[in-house]
């Protein structure tokens, strides 16, 4: 019974089989026109879509490392935390792809033009197009170099358009590489980031003036404390100076006095100026040590963006395989005509 089953089973596959083949023979002028739109559309697909350009960048991170040792406890003396903001790869990633970094780098001027990025991807892109029929961006005439904080409705209306295309178009990819030690830790390791685009230009100065505004702003927020005890310290030496020469410059006035002018008085005056500059040279001194503490301990502090990769015209070129566009659509063509084919003739 079931190799009976089995034969008709078998018999049943070799004449759908063998009905398909027919059936395709019979439609085989279609078969052939079918290929042959394949092909056209193939070769019309790679010309259509223009190709892209990829611009890539990687640099490592150098976490600030911490002051030991005498000098720690010289600093902790000198009531100068050592402290910075702890610096991650997983900071550093989120920064890159926030609205912060990407509208602060649309905004800046672009490496190889005096314009600013915004402005230049609204004209290759021809967003003015789309903002016609925006009441507030119908006449929308550029950006004029106001930072995030000032700028217009308009502005930050255009802005967050542009930023939201950059976004969603998933062009921006930003990876981290990380080391694991023995210990199972992991430490900071490569930051990639790569940015794809039909300009090219806007591909190079886009990541170039990203990688720049990261920079900017991070080191900013992380040395904030330890820059402002280097300029406290920085300007108590300046004025010390200021004091001490003109102090130095009345004691000189004194000493070429004429003689019979010089009284018991003025003798006086004389030594206490000479006590008060020695007195002051001390407390310079210590100032100028603290200065020299406090500008270590900020360059110690400062993060290090140490560039390993950078875009260089030309940039990769990412386009679609005139083979691989003809051979794909083929296949589509033709299957699908099966495909059609075959339900047609099923619901006869």
């Amino acid at each position: 019974m079931d190799s009976e089953q089995k034969d008709v089973n078998i018999k049943d596959v070799v004449g759908f089989i063998n009905s398909q083949i027919v059936l395709l023979k019979k439609h085989r002028l279609k078969l052939i026109v079918s290929l042959v739109l394949g092909v056209i559309v193939g070769v019309l697909i790679p010309l259509i879509i223009k190709p892209k350009y990829e611009a890539t960048f990687s640099f490592v991170l150098n976490e600030s490392e911490k002051v030991g040792g005498s000098l720690a406890s010289l600093v902790g003396q000198l009531g100068l935390s050592s402290g910075g903001a702890s610096i991650t790869d997983e900071k550093v990633v989120f920064l890159i792809q926030s609205k912060q970094i990407i509208g602060s780098t649309l905004l800046s001027k672009m490496v190889d033009r005096d314009e600013i990025l915004a402005n230049f991807y609204i004209e290759q892109f021809k967003l003015g197009n789309s903002w016609k029929n925006d009441t507030t961006l119908h006449d929308f005439k550029g950006f004029t170099g106001n930072p995030i904080a000032n700028l217009t409705y308009a502005e930050h209306k255009a802005l967050n358009q542009i930023i939201n295309e950059i976004i969603l178009s998933q062009s921006l990819i930003v990876q981290s590489t990380k080391k694991t030690t023995l210990v199972g830790s992991a430490q900071g390791g490569i930051i990639l980031i790569s940015y794809k685009s039909k300009s090219e230009v806007f591909a190079k100065n886009f990541l170039d003036k990203i990688t720049e505004e990261l920079s900017k702003f991070y080191v900013s927020k992380s040395i904030q404390r330890q820059e402002m005890n280097f300029r406290i310290i920085t300007n108590r030496s300046d004025s010390l100076r200021f004091l001490i020469k003109e102090k130095e410059n009345n004691l000189i006035a004194f000493k070429n006095a004429p003689l019979g002018n010089v009284m018991a008085g003025t003798r006086v005056r004389e030594a206490q100026l000479t006590k008060e500059i020695e007195t002051l040279y001390i407390v310079l001194g210590e100032v100028i040590k603290n200065q020299e503490v406090a500008k270590f301990n900020l360059e110690l502090t400062t993060p290090i963006f140490q560039v390993i990769d950078r875009p260089y015209y030309p940039l990769k070129v990412i386009e679609i395989s005139k083979v691989l566009s003809v051979v794909v659509s083929c296949m589509v063509s033709v299957m699908g005509l099966i495909l059609f084919l075959m339900v047609k003739n099923f619901l006869r």
